[in-house]
């Protein structure tokens, strides 16, 4: 066991001594969570509540669930029937994606798209088996998963597009290795951690559609990942501004509450205006998603950025209008601004989402952007 920012061994549910009160705000945050889901193909299943669990605790899931209608299928039979019952059955399990390394953030994304990247994690054929080594940083649900989607180089010689594989590695495979959490001033209740591949052994039954596949698997089956990115974003600026609009009828400064100040009244319009301009790009990304639209990655993009900026105007304007009250922990908005504020550079920073929007949209190609 390492002892990074946050050991394993000693880390609370929360990670933090005013759980009580994070707790409330966290639902909040997911009472405010804004939703794509209308726009989003139907998901076909024997049990649809057994699709609804899957992508409650974990979304990443659901990219690789059967969509039938859609002919959608990163995993196969065999690995449907290998992997996602017993996930399901498990009210416990969540899922992770293993891609950030230490060397590599922003280059995983594609627009530099190069051998010479500094992605470590490697996967080397032994016979019925791959060898996997390296380490992953930073991960969400990373060291509480129970189920990892691995990138790693089958063929380091290569541009990660053209060289990367997706392996499916339950957490207790022999070589996987936790490491810890680390320490955040925001999204404190969603955790990020390092681990390591050990000489880990993985079937080789568990690659995902196939070596190389990598470019493939983000683009044809998660076209609108960032349109769901965006989503989650959201909610945090409508919440910021349903609690100052709210703080504003009722707080009386001057002989008049809050509310009846053109300035702040102005601050209130403007977040009126972007939040729902934001949630009009998130809900056409996603709908150009559905229809299969050739701009629907680069759309997808586009909404993140625009979603993730209004979330922090909108906790920064909140902010403004409670004014000294904005710090205290008794209010909310501090905990909002706090994570906005990461939005603008998780899932991809909001420069490099630019990058490749215009990189796409300008050369009219997508096979460069690939998917999220």
């Amino acid at each position: 066991m390492e002892y990074g920012p946050h050991s394993l061994g000693g880390r609370s549910v929360i990670g933090d001594p005013r759980s009580q009160k994070m707790q409330s705000v966290m639902n909040l945050k997911i009472k405010y969570r804004e939703s794509f889901r209308p726009f989003a193909p139907a998901v076909k299943a024997d049990k649809v509540s057994d699709w609804f669990e899957i992508d409650r605790r974990s979304p990443y899931m659901l990219l690789v669930a059967p969509v039938k209608e859609d002919k959608r299928l990163a995993m196969t039979e065999e690995q449907q029937q290998k992997f996602i019952p017993p996930f399901v059955e498990d009210l416990e399990a969540t899922s992770a994606i293993g891609i950030t390394e230490p060397g590599a953030g922003s280059d995983h994304q594609g627009y530099y798209d190069s051998a010479d990247i500094d992605f470590k994690t490697t996967a080397v054929r032994d016979g019925d088996h791959y060898i996997l080594n390296g380490t992953k940083r930073y991960i969400s649900n990373g060291c509480m998963a129970k189920l990892y989607f691995i990138v790693a180089r089958t063929d380091p010689s290569l541009p990660l597009s053209e060289g990367g594989s997706v392996f499916v590695v339950p957490s207790d495979t022999p070589g996987f290795r936790n490491g810890f959490f680390h320490e955040k001033s925001s999204q404190r209740l969603a955790t990020n951690g390092t681990f390591h591949l050990e000489d880990c052994r993985v079937p080789a039954e568990n690659l995902l559609v196939g070596e190389g596949m990598l470019a493939e698997l983000r683009s044809k089956y998660m076209p609108g990942s960032k349109s769901e990115a965006a989503a989650t974003v959201l909610g945090v600026g409508r919440a910021a501004y349903e609690y100052a609009m709210n703080y504003a009828k009722n707080r009386t400064q001057g002989g008049k509450p809050l509310v009846e100040l053109q300035s702040v009244a102005l601050m209130l319009g403007t977040m009126a205006r972007m939040l729902d301009s934001a949630r009009l790009h998130i809900w056409h990304a996603a709908w150009l998603a559905d229809q299969k639209d050739p701009n629907a990655a680069a759309k997808g993009l586009l909404a993140k950025v625009s979603a993730s900026e209004t979330a922090f105007e909108c906790c920064r304007l909140a902010s403004e209008i409670l004014g000294g009250a904005a710090i205290m922990y008794e209010h909310p908005v501090e905990k909002y601004l706090r994570d906005a504020t990461s939005f603008l550079h998780s899932d991809g920073t909001n420069q490099l989402c630019l990058l490749r929007a215009v990189k796409a949209l300008s050369t009219k190609k997508t096979d460069g952007i690939y998917g999220f």
